[in-house]
């Protein structure tokens, strides 16, 4: 079995009330603590992937900024242990309608998107493919758009197993959640019997922490406190649990999302 974990660690901003050199030893302890084979990060600047990288030693990184392909902007990163895993491939993709322009932005999104992929390879020669992303948060089209342009891009891929997972800003039942079930993908959460109920709380989980009080914060906001980060999956994998680490220190959350984690197999 072999851990994935997806973590939106929200990106470094001077000017914020939860600073990033205040919640990151916080985060890496959380990270620590559950230790994946393969983790993928969303809102990565350059100095926050770094840090993540000299601190996290058994782990190699790729991940390229989204402005400009190289180290301008968020990066989506995806970390993995060479010491289970080895990489094959790699590669990066824009959700727009000009997915290999870096930096292009694609139909009503406020900002790039991008995809990171590795081709990752266990010690029994079966390979497969980790895909992670982090969806706009203000486009409806772009995020119904992206799943087609994922499902483009992997199109001519060998048929091997693949793992897609990230910040969707998509919860169920919302149609871009729907578009990616169309394009052949499930959700690991239904497979694995996962039963957390959000994982975007905004640093506002112990201010609202009864459903009536975070019902009305919901009725005005379509993301918060709903499941918007999320493991897919096509092909031979099979999930024995997906579940979130809500770890906090005092009230300090590592970050505004909790991380999702999946435990799974390569049938």
């Amino acid at each position: 079995m072999y851990k994935i974990m997806t973590y939106n660690i929200l990106v470094d901003k001077p000017e914020s009330e939860h600073p990033w050199n205040q919640r990151r030893e916080l985060l890496l302890d959380t990270i620590r603590q559950e230790d994946p084979d393969i983790l993928c990060i969303q809102e990565a600047l350059q100095h926050q992937k770094e840090y993540l990288q000299i601190n996290l030693p058994d782990y190699e990184e790729f991940g390229v900024g989204r402005n400009d392909g190289k180290d301008s902007g968020e990066q989506v990163v995806i970390f993995h242990k060479p010491s289970n895993l080895k990489e094959l491939d790699k590669g990066v993709f824009w959700l727009s309608e000009t997915p290999d322009i870096p930096g292009s932005i694609g139909w009503d999104a406020k900002r790039p998107r991008i995809v990171t992929w590795k081709k990752l390879q266990n010690s029994f020669g079966t390979s497969f493919y980790v895909l992670s992303t982090h969806y706009d948060h203000k486009g409806e089209n772009a995020r119904r758009s992206s799943a087609q342009v994922i499902a483009s891009y992997i199109h001519g891929w060998e048929k091997a197993p693949i793992l897609l997972c990230g910040d969707f800003n998509s919860p169920p039942l919302s149609e871009p959640y729907q578009c990616l079930l169309a394009q052949g993908f499930t959700d690991g959460f239904l497979t694995a019997g996962g039963n957390f109920p959000y994982t975007y709380h905004r640093f506002e989980a112990e201010k609202y922490s009864d459903l009536k009080r975070r019902t009305l914060i919901m009725e005005y906001h379509d993301r918060v406190f709903r499941r918007i980060d999320h493991i897919f999956f096509q092909g031979q994998i099979a999930f024995s649990g997906i579940w979130l680490n809500s770890c906090h220190l005092s009230g300090m959350y590592p970050s505004d999302h909790f991380p999702v984690i999946g435990s799974f197999g390569l049938t």
